[in-house]
């Protein structure tokens, strides 16, 4: 069975600087979590310039749903 679970962590103290700050400063960070037979584990980040939340959940529903087609043990 394969599993994806999405966390977003917000940034609530939003502070100016005069220096540049890495992007999760002024807006959040997106987290996923791929779970494959409640054993596989895989963790990652999504690029903060890759859009909005909504068109980011929206482009992992299309790209899970075909993943979730294949058998990952089946060697190729």
């Amino acid at each position: 069975m394969l599993k994806l679970e999405i966390y977003k962590f917000e940034n609530k103290k939003k502070k100016f600087s005069n220096y540049p700050r890495p992007s999760y400063f002024s807006s959040n960070i997106i987290i996923l979590k791929l779970i494959y037979n409640e054993e596989h584990v895989s963790l990652g980040e999504i690029n903060s310039y890759s859009g909005s939340f909504i068109e980011i959940i929206n482009n992992l529903k299309t790209i899970f749903l075909k993943f979730k087609k294949y058998d990952l043990k089946k060697k190729i």
